[in-house]
């Protein structure tokens, strides 16, 4: 990923943001490997979709765009990952 020692200005909110998202994309990744879990090819584009646009937002951050705009679509797009993700977990684990 990103070299993100230039985000040591950033207010700790965004800060746990960041970590949030990264933690969540770290999840589904390890979810989508698995054997186990067995979704359909809709909910991986989803899923992977979704991750994208986590990963998008935080390097924009990393590259010195830090504007409202951006944290407010990084908020959004987390909430949103976090949604599928455990939607498509629950859903497929039954």
């Amino acid at each position: 990923m990103s070299d993100f020692s230039n985000l040591n200005h950033l207010s700790p909110e965004i800060k746990l943001l960041i970590v949030n998202g990264q933690s969540v994309i770290e999840k589904a990744y390890e979810t989508l490997a698995d054997r186990n879990c067995k979704f359909d090819l809709t909910s991986k584009r989803q899923l992977k979709g979704d991750c994208r646009k986590v990963e998008k937002c935080i390097e924009r951050l990393a590259n010195g765009k830090v504007t409202e705009k951006t944290v407010k679509e990084l908020e959004h797009a987390v909430v949103a990952l976090q949604t599928t993700y455990t939607g498509l977990v629950a859903f497929f684990s039954r």
